[in-house]
């Protein structure tokens, strides 16, 4: 239904409108409406890529741990952007997806109650991951034998190189478990992230908005969430700046997990 009401917006405008317009003019009218109704990737097939004022940032140098960033005076100016009512709505949401992104499994009511009780009492989305990958059930999980396939190597490489300004040889992967490399990758990211946030918030936006903007180009299958399927970078950055650093980070881990279950299912 909506797509039949958007087509008819579409022929509505053209055909009461072309005349008054010219080519380019006319796509920059059609195009809102093709992405609202059709999607981006229709949008970007009949009108071509839509070039984008957002460019990555150089990546800062990493001087300090991701975890050190709590010990710096560094203020959050969304920091209360979810309002208190409907946190556990969120952290219940939160704590569900990053336990599946995680360890590939479906939490059980225990693990549920357990961590929303923890954030409930004030921990962060990043210091619920950081338990989730340092217990003793993840560390099993990084023990046993499980060799990253050849895609995982591929965007491994390609992400630290663009994302993190780090060279990795394709070679050096042989034989790296999955579950180390996917807990690696993310805290790589995290310090990153962290060092944005310390230089200038805004790069963390733009930095955010290419990486998931990319990632939705790349992997859109690998999403199911709207937002993160969407590859428009402005709306990624226009979200990120509107969020707390916190909900970035909590972003930032969720997709790099759902990345890697992607591409080794």
């Amino acid at each position: 239904m909506k797509k039949v009401l958007g087509l008819t917006i579409l022929l509505s405008l053209f055909t009461t409108n072309t005349y008054a317009l010219d080519i380019n003019e006319l796509k920059t009218k059609l195009r809102p409406y093709v992405e609202r109704y059709l999607g981006d990737q229709t949008a970007n097939k009949l009108f071509g890529e839509k070039k984008s004022s957002i460019t990555l940032p150089s990546i800062p140098k990493v001087e300090e741990n991701a975890k050190s960033i709590a010990d710096l005076d560094v203020k959050d100016p969304n920091q209360n952007v979810i309002p208190k009512d409907k946190r556990q709505k969120f952290n219940y949401a939160y704590v569900k997806e990053v336990f599946e992104a995680v360890r590939k499994a479906e939490p059980n009511e225990n693990d549920l109650v357990k961590w929303i009780n923890v954030m409930d009492q004030g921990a962060t989305h990043e210091g619920v991951y950081r338990a989730l990958v340092l217990d003793s059930v993840y560390k099993g999980m990084e023990n046993y034998q499980n060799d990253i396939t050849n895609p995982v190597k591929k965007f491994v490489v390609a992400y630290y190189d663009k994302f993190l300004a780090l060279g990795v040889e394709e070679e050096s992967l042989s034989s790296v478990n999955f579950y180390y490399m996917k807990r690696e990758t993310v805290e790589k990211t995290l310090e990153v992230a962290d060092a944005f946030i310390i230089r200038d918030k805004s790069d963390l936006y733009r930095w955010y908005a290419i990486f998931s903007s990319q990632l939705a180009k790349e992997y859109p299958d690998a999403f199911s969430n709207k937002l993160r399927r969407n590859q428009n970078d402005q709306i990624h950055f226009d979200w990120a700046s509107k969020v707390s650093f916190q909900l970035i980070k909590a972003e930032i881990i969720v997709k790099i997990h759902k990345i890697f279950n992607y591409l080794m299912p």
